[in-house]
């Protein structure tokens, strides 16, 4: 084969710094834009992103041109500097949790992925973001 063919599909979860509520509704979507943009930037396609006020999940196609924690570098990089520049919150300096999750997701997953992800707000009306990677982990670790 003379080219490179890759489909590594995956759902990636990181939190605000301690876990604070920083992600304020009225600047969301917009931080979601701006993450969907730069990953477009280095060819990984977001097919689903969500979240809540201390976390978010995307469901991403990454392309084999970069690596995860390349990836996630830049676009916590770049969406806390947007926050921080533009949106100047009310309450401080904004910025990301240090760590991250990752989990691979087959072809036949993605629907479902992206309708868990879809769902976060209506998911955390009962759940932690705690609890909720915890369960994560236990569903991939079988």
């Amino acid at each position: 084969m003379s080219h490179t063919y890759n489909c590594s599909y995956n759902h990636i979860v990181f939190s605000t710094k301690d876990r604070k509520y920083l992600i304020k509704e009225y600047f969301r979507e917009q931080m979601y834009r701006i993450i969907i943009n730069v990953s477009n930037s280095h060819r990984c396609k977001i097919l689903k992103i969500n979240g809540i006020e201390d976390h978010i999940h995307i469901l991403v196609l990454m392309h084999p041109s970069i690596s995860s924690s390349q990836y996630l570098q830049i676009i916590k990089g770049t969406s806390s500097s947007w926050v921080n520049e533009k949106i100047k919150p009310s309450y401080g300096h904004f910025s990301w949790q240090e760590g991250y999750s990752i989990f691979s997701v087959s072809y036949s997953n993605l629907e479902s992925v992206e309708s868990y992800i879809e769902k976060q707000e209506i998911h955390h009306i009962n759940s932690t973001f705690l609890s909720e990677i915890t369960l994560l982990i236990e569903l991939t670790s079988k």
